[in-house]
């Protein structure tokens, strides 16, 4: 069952498929150097608040790929890796086209 939520995402009023929200939380809190809050990620940059380095990031892409059965290229991963919100915009558009 998909289970969407009406929430404020990047100023607009949006329904987030809530399963791909949290295992992309739980992604990010897996992969992170340091013990994260996942229930505060929002507006969160990866590197500088939550501590990842170039591998955690390049592991974190790999584990999102397998396992929404997505493929992101190299232009869309430069615009969606500043920030938690880009990253979450970025894998729920994807994973509506697939």
């Amino acid at each position: 069952m998909v289970i969407y939520n009406r929430v404020v995402f990047l100023g607009w009023m949006v329904e987030v498929d809530m399963n791909t929200k949290a295992i992309l939380d739980e992604l990010i809190k897996e992969f992170a150097d340091k013990n994260i809050d996942i229930q505060n990620l929002e507006g969160k940059n990866l590197v500088d608040d939550l501590g990842y380095d170039s591998l955690n990031l390049m592991q974190l892409i790999a584990e999102i790929e397998e396992k929404f059965d997505i493929s992101m290229d190299d232009d869309v991963l430069i615009d969606s890796f500043d920030n938690y919100n880009s990253l979450l915009e970025c894998v729920l558009k994807l994973t509506e086209t697939t």
